[in-house]
C-alpha cells in the first residue's frame, strides 16, 4: 500500500458495511416519515392557552416547561419536554396583575386539565396552594407580589403556566 492510500478503498467489507447501516436504518424507522414538517416540535407543542379571571376580566398566564407525548405506531410514541426558567426566573420579565386582597380567581385552562397550583418566591417553591372546586383559587389577604405557578396535566401531557398577581 503507498503513502496516503485508503485502508477502506475498494474493501469489500466497507461496502457491506455500508449497506447494512443503510438497511438497518431504514428498517428502524418503522415506515415513519417526518419529511414536510416545518417543525419537529410544531407537532407536539400544546397550544393551549391559560387564562385566570377575576371580576369578568381575563388575563393570559405565560407557559413555561411543558411535556407533551404522541402516539405515532402502536409501538412508538414520540415525545417532547422542554425546560424552562423557573416560574421566579420567569415572574422578572413579567408584567404583575393587579388584584385585591384576599379576591377569588378562576383559572380557566382549554381541555380541562387536572391542576395543581404553587406559590413560588426567590428561593423556590415555597407551597402548594388550595384549590377549590378544581379550578377556584382565594388569593391571600395581605397585599405583596405574588408568584404562582399552575401545572396542568393532560392524559398526553402537562405543561407549567406562570402568573404574578400583585395584591394592593
Amino acid at each position: 500500500m503507498e503513502k496516503g492510500e485508503c485502508l477502506l478503498k475498494n474493501n469489500p467489507f466497507f461496502y457491506f458495511l455500508c449497506i447494512f447501516l443503510m438497511i438497518w436504518i431504514v428498517g428502524c424507522s418503522n415506515g415513519v416519515v417526518t419529511k414536510g414538517r416545518k417543525n419537529e416540535h410544531e407537532i407536539f407543542t400544546p397550544s393551549v392557552k391559560a387564562f385566570i379571571e377575576a371580576n369578568g376580566t381575563k388575563y393570559e398566564m405565560k407557559r413555561g416547561r411543558y411535556q407533551w407525548e404522541k402516539p405515532v405506531s402502536p409501538k412508538i410514541i414520540e415525545a417532547v419536554l422542554v425546560e424552562y426558567a423557573t416560574p421566579y426566573e420567569m415572574a422578572g420579565k413579567m408584567s404583575a396583575i393587579p388584584l385585591k386582597p384576599g379576591e377569588e380567581i378562576i383559572i380557566i385552562i382549554e381541555k380541562n386539565p387536572q391542576i395543581a397550583v404553587c406559590l413560588w418566591n426567590e428561593g423556590g417553591m415555597e407551597r402548594e396552594v388550595e384549590v377549590r372546586d378544581g379550578n377556584r383559587l382565594t388569593l391571600p389577604s395581605k397585599p405583596g407580589n405574588y408568584i404562582y405557578e399552575v401545572a396542568a396535566t393532560w392524559p398526553n401531557g402537562e405543561a407549567s403556566y406562570t402568573f404574578v398577581a400583585e395584591l394592593e
